[in-house]
């Protein structure tokens, strides 16, 4: 997918081929639920981080190269959501959020976020052009951000980010 592209995928498998399930790059924003990625050769999703509000409930990942959804390097803003799925979200990049009109990133509960390297996510990049973070897990689907390695060890990923007046 590419440029403003939005196919809907419902009720679907997306199985053996030798990159991505999905792959969407620049704005496209995919519907996609209820789908089953299995045996894909990499990430069952690779999305932009903004495009990921798509993604619906049912979704599921089973013996791909990774059984998640990568998120690409990128600049979030507008206001954007990353909802629960059955797989984490993977970040290969750095991710920043900001505008002049503050944008929001909304990550609901029980959501998994891992770093596959030293790589960030940040809010807010000037006085003028700031960014915000809802992230309000509970006891029982708490958020969790953390590293991809194997064995997480102290200074996998850089962490959560908060410049100027980012909240």
């Amino acid at each position: 997918m590419t440029g403003t592209s939005s196919p809907v995928i419902s009720g679907c498998t997306i199985s053996d081929n030798d990159s991505y399930g999905v792959y969407g790059n620049s704005t496209s924003i995919p519907s996609i639920s209820n789908t089953a990625f299995t045996d894909n050769g990499l990430y069952a999703v690779s999305l932009y981080p903004q495009s990921a509000g798509g993604l619906g409930p049912g979704n599921t990942a089973s013996g791909n190269g990774t059984d998640g959804i990568a998120l690409m390097t990128a600049t979030i803003t507008a206001d954007s959501t990353w909802p629960n799925q059955d797989m984490p979200y993977i970040v290969i990049g750095n991710i920043k959020v900001y505008a002049a009109s503050s944008p929001t990133l909304t990550i609901e509960p029980g959501v998994e976020v891992r770093f596959n390297g030293p790589y960030y996510l940040r809010f807010g990049s000037a006085p003028t052009s700031t960014g915000r973070l809802v992230a309000q897990g509970s006891q029982g689907s708490p958020i969790v951000f953390t590293s991809n390695a194997v064995t997480p060890a102290r200074g996998d990923w850089y962490g959560l980010q908060f410049y100027y007046d980012a909240a």
